[in-house]
């Protein structure tokens, strides 16, 4: 087993689901956006809870000599940097909401209050916030996400300990548990930590299959991949339109299946996705998850600050939502693009200036 090998496929799915996940967070009237499949496409978090389990189990559960010091440094500096750069973003926005209140500017919520209250920023500083019922999601909302990957980290760390077999059966039983956890209704951890640990190792077992069925499965001739991974990119598309709360056991092992058959790289759909755009969004995915956020709402709240001036009302309010219209279906969905675009733009940015920067410094430490 090349425990080098990079799945650029699985990279490209990761990008391909982090520009999903940012168009279920934007609304523009009557754009693409508002498309059932992106309505739904919050479900891809699921996906990358599931890749996570699958990638980590094959950089680190067969390496040799591996200590704490090692994964604890790589995965923290993978991770809190950005955080960290995007929660600041979010104070200041704050602060720029106190400021445009000074001049007679009021917006939905009253400043460092109720999901934005200064209470809730030690929480969020040491992703904690998804782990308790004592705090809510605030200021970036897709670092709840984080907060339940990076200790789940820590605790499949915990796991390596258990060799053979039975570290298999502690995995299996992980995901057993909090399945029938969710089933019954019982209340024993938060509902992000049981999405997460259900899916991160549903993630660790797909690798487990992966890496006993490899050699079986390279000889599988690469059109029977194709119409199998056909088949799962449907199946995807229509599981995340239903946009059903269901779908957070259902999809996760619609998923495994998904990223086994792409893990060989094999069918026509894989080669379609190792397209150099493709790797491109696959490399900027963190970057895009965690920005996309703070980009739709400085345009929200640009757009509330030139409705009040021009006394058009581009910020309506439809069936409790806060949406964008600039009177043209045309218009919306050409501003969905320029959102986008705004989006990859500074992902780029932060990618090139934040995770590489801080990625190098934990490597050093390592060393």
């Amino acid at each position: 087993m090349n425990k080098n090998k990079r799945f650029e496929v699985l990279d490209s799915f990761r990008g391909v689901a982090a520009i999903c996940v940012a168009m279920t967070h934007m609304h523009y009237v009557g754009s693409v956006a508002e498309l059932d499949f992106f309505r739904g496409s919050w479900l891809f978090v699921e996906l990358f809870f599931v890749l996570s389990g699958f990638v980590l189990t094959h950089g680190y559960a067969f390496k040799e000599n591996l200590t704490f010091k090692q994964f604890a440094i790589s995965r923290t500096f993978r991770i809190f940097p950005l955080h960290i750069a995007m929660l600041l973003v979010f104070l200041v926005l704050e602060i720029g909401k106190f400021v445009a209140e000074q001049y007679g500017f009021h917006f939905n919520s009253g400043v460092f209050s109720g999901p934005t209250a200064l209470i809730e920023i030690i929480p969020n500083l040491f992703l904690l916030q998804s782990w308790t019922n004592y705090t809510v999601e605030s200021f970036n909302i897709p670092s709840w996400s984080l907060s339940v990957e990076y200790y789940v980290y820590m605790l499949f760390f915990a796991t390596l300990f258990v060799k053979g077999g039975v570290r298999s059966v502690l995995w299996l039983g992980i995901v057993m548990i909090v399945t029938y956890l969710v089933l019954n209704n019982i209340a024993l951890l938060t509902g992000p930590v049981e999405r997460g640990l259900y899916s991160f190792f549903i993630g660790t077992l797909t690798y487990l299959l992966y890496k006993n069925m490899k050699n079986y499965m390279i000889k599988i001739p690469p059109y029977v991949f194709t119409f199998v991974e056909l088949a799962c990119v449907m199946l995807v598309i229509f599981i995340v339109a239903l946009d059903a709360q269901s779908s957070v056991v259902t999809g996760p092992l619609l998923f495994s299946f998904t990223i086994f058959v792409f893990s060989f790289e094999k069918g026509i759909i894989s080669q379609f996705f190792k397209h150099k755009v493709f790797v491109f969004f696959g490399k900027l995915s963190y970057s895009i998850y965690m920005t996309h956020m703070a980009i739709w709402v400085s345009a929200m709240a640009f757009f509330l600050f030139l409705s009040n001036i021009l006394g058009f009302n581009m910020v309506p309010t439809i069936e409790g939502v806060r949406l964008i219209d600039f009177g043209s279906t045309i218009l919306n969905n050409v501003a969905v693009f320029v959102n986008l675009s705004i989006i990859v733009l500074v992902s780029k940015f932060t990618y090139n200036k934040i995770e590489v920067k801080w990625q190098k410094t934990g490597k050093k430490l390592v060393d």
